[in-house]
């Protein structure tokens, strides 16, 4: 399949309402250094620019370094930018908000707390009442599978487990958006797999704007409507790329990774990475 070919493929199914938009974002950092008093700027984002759709599943791939973690901080406002804005439903974002959840790769639970006190932390902490909250974190863990373990803590949940209770607690205010940060990484590939099959259910389900960061080609292809490919530092956006992959057929067919389109889809995005890749490690 030619580059051609994976561009021009037709629209996937999610809605063409823009929900976030990104304007000429840069982002440049100031490094002082300890033993000559000098300072020097380093430019980690430059002239990113984007939109993402309502109910989209976008994914960001690009060698370490890129400032995939940092255009994520920036969308969550827990990091403002150098330059540019970004916008949700048209209003600036100017810190973090209850329209955006998050998942790290490292589960952030509270290890005195259980499944379900995890899961509801911030309702208790925006004054839910006990009884809307309980079947609020009660719907929830059905929804990720963890119904039984409401009482279990951390330690006695699996990685998987932990990261299926953070998904949950992410979901708990009910956001517009769920940013992810390479949340599956720490995690042994079969879990993986699963997770990655369990969060497009739960997507489907709750249509949420879903922003991704992975290192992975094949999480990308598995998961994205598009994939968002970077360039090695600074961080520019290389190429957008529509997958032509059904929702439907990536939840119904358990072969589809050996698939021809699927393997001929990753071909291209690794061709387009390589070069990153390359730069980045100065080989």
């Amino acid at each position: 399949m030619s580059e051609e070919a994976v561009e021009n493929i037709l629209q996937p199914d999610f809605n063409t309402d823009v929900k976030l938009q990104v304007k000429n974002i840069v982002k440049k950092f100031v490094i002082n250094k300890k033993k000559s008093g000098e300072s020097s700027t380093v430019t980690i984002l430059d002239d990113i620019n984007l939109e993402v759709r309502k109910g989209e599943f976008l994914v960001i791939v690009g060698p370490s370094g890129c400032g995939k973690t940092t255009l994520l901080d920036i969308f969550a406002g827990l990091s403002k930018p150098t330059e540019g804005a970004v916008s949700i439903d048209g209003k600036a974002v100017d810190g973090p908000g209850l329209n955006r959840g998050i998942v790290f790769q490292q589960y952030a639970l509270f290890p005195w707390l259980t499944t379900a006190e995890n899961v509801g932390f911030v309702l208790e902490s925006l004054n839910v009442k006990k009884k809307e909250r309980d079947k609020i974190v009660n719907r929830l863990l059905a929804l990720v599978g963890l119904s039984g373990f409401e009482d279990h803590y951390p330690h006695q949940l699996s990685g998987g487990m932990k990261q299926r209770a953070a998904i949950a607690r992410a979901l708990s205010f009910d956001p517009d958006i769920l940013l992810m940060d390479e949340p599956f990484g720490a995690l042994d590939s079969l879990t993986r797999e699963i997770l990655q099959r369990e969060l497009l259910r739960i997507r489907n389900e709750t249509n949420k704007t879903i922003i991704f960061i992975t290192h992975s080609i094949d999480e990308a292809v598995f998961l994205a409507d598009r994939v968002v490919i970077m360039t090695a530092k600074p961080g520019t956006i290389k190429k957008i790329v529509r997958i032509s992959l059904s929702r439907h057929s990536r939840l119904q067919n358990e072969d589809i990774r050996s698939s021809k389109e699927f393997v001929q889809i990753r071909q291209e995005l690794w061709n387009l990475i390589k070069e990153e890749v390359i730069k980045s490690k100065n080989f």
